[in-house]
């Protein structure tokens, strides 16, 4: 294994791939009493086309998250017990680029790392577990359709995007989920769970060589090639610039979207983390204007997300006025791009993000999450401290400028019925 260090963090990490193709990243903590792991896939919500050889292939919106649920299934029944036995804890989660399996315990954790690699990559599909899982996941999905947060940026992404995958949930509906089969659900973990498409990240006082022995376990199998598509080339407008429904809601709830350019990497998502804070974020003076004034309280939040191929700023809350604050944040855009930041404020809120970052490597879920979300990147997670020093304030607000405008822009709104 290689050993990676840095001496700014003061992490070590060693870092292995498998000759089944998985790669191993195990991050010591000596001394810990807790002990935390995580296999990723990069198999998430997006994934919902592809071809497998020459052949196409379709899934249905939800199927990772779907797969996932079913991964938990064994023929003797559910995993879970195994594990809780001992004060263990497994979970899991699906986003629109990976999904990941999560495994938390203090005591006879190379046992539970050896039961979670099992179950994960031998599943074990049937009608039965199938029909199960549709259920479970039907009223998951009615339960978030209450949430009007949840609709409001749902509806966003819809108008934001006109061709990406990223427009689908998820979690899928009702409809498309009722498509998924136990045939579907052998293919897409023969594609996507090969140990070539898997990440293990371990975080605690462990035997680095013991975890890589005990996914070097997992078998390989032949694989034909695999080519993702995410949809046609997405244009830089947007569908619709503003789209609103209403819910049994006591005050409006608003998500607003600016679609930027795709970038390429964890600098281009540091990028457009600290230019959401330079525009709009808790320190900024747009917001405790816009505080005072009394159009947006605590609940609002201001954000970058991006992934494969796709990259927007979301700013979302409560609002009476939703429409005015997009005004004030198209007009604070063109401020900056004419007149530039304060140097001083943009050093601030670098500062403030860095050591943020650097908190949460208190958290050994935080670490193995963004560490299995940088190598499916083609990155190493540690080197953020070196980006962190490559991003100046012209590049900031170079982004804001061609992202933030008008043809860029769409407007969520969920109002109370009747109003």
């Amino acid at each position: 294994m290689r050993e990676l260090q840095n001496t700014i963090l003061h992490e070590r990490c060693f870092v292995d791939t498998l000759t089944n193709g998985m790669t191993v990243y195990v991050v010591p903590k000596p001394g810990y009493h807790k002990k935390f792991a995580m296999v990723a896939s990069r198999f998430g919500g997006n994934d919902t086309r592809f071809t497998v050889g020459n052949r196409v292939r379709i899934a249905p919106a939800g199927t990772a998250h779907f797969l996932k649920h079913c991964l938990f299934e064994t023929p003797d029944g559910s995993v879970l017990p195994q594990f809780t036995v001992d004060g263990a804890a497994v979970d899991a989660f699906t986003t629109s680029d990976m999904t990941g399996f999560c495994l938390s315990c203090a005591d006879h954790f190379e046992q539970h790392l050896n039961a979670m690699l099992q179950f994960v990559t031998n599943p074990s599909f049937n009608d039965e577990n199938v029909r199960k899982a549709q259920e479970i996941i039907s009223r998951e999905i009615q339960m978030k359709q209450d949430m009007p947060g949840r609709q409001a940026h749902r509806n966003l992404i819809q108008e934001l995007y006109q061709c990406h995958s990223v427009r689908t949930s998820v979690i899928g509906d009702v409809k498309s989920i009722s498509h998924i089969t136990p045939e579907l659900l052998e293919l897409c973990h023969k594609c996507f769970y090969h140990p070539s498409n898997l990440v293990l990240c371990v975080c605690g006082d462990v035997d680095a060589r013991a975890v890589a022995q005990a996914a070097a376990a997992i078998p390989n199998w032949d694989l034909n090639s695999i080519t993702r598509d995410y949809g046609e080339d997405e244009p830089e407008t947007v569908g619709l610039q503003e789209t609103e429904c209403q819910m049994d809601v006591s005050s409006a709830v608003f998500s607003l979207g600016f679609k930027a350019l795709p970038g390429a990497g964890l600098k281009d998502r540091l990028t457009g983390e600290l230019a959401a804070a330079l525009l709009i974020g808790p320190s900024s003076p747009l917001y405790l204007k816009l505080y005072r004034q009394g159009l947006v309280n605590s609940t609002f939040q201001s954000r970058f997300c991006s992934g494969t191929e796709y990259a927007y700023f979301e700013f979302l809350g409560e609002s009476a006025e939703p429409s005015v604050i997009t005004e004030e944040i198209l007009g604070e855009a063109i401020r900056i791009a004419w007149t530039g930041s304060d140097p001083a404020l943009f050093e601030r809120i670098k500062k403030a993000s860095y050591g943020t970052r650097v908190k949460s490597l208190n958290s050994m879920k935080c670490i193995c999450t963004r560490m299995a979300a940088a190598h499916f990147q083609g990155e190493f997670y540690f080197d953020f401290p070196a980006l962190y020093d490559q991003i100046s304030i012209h590049e900031v607000k170079e982004l804001i400028q061609e992202s933030i405008t008008g043809e860029r822009c769409t407007l969520s709104m969920v109002r109370p019925k009747g109003v």
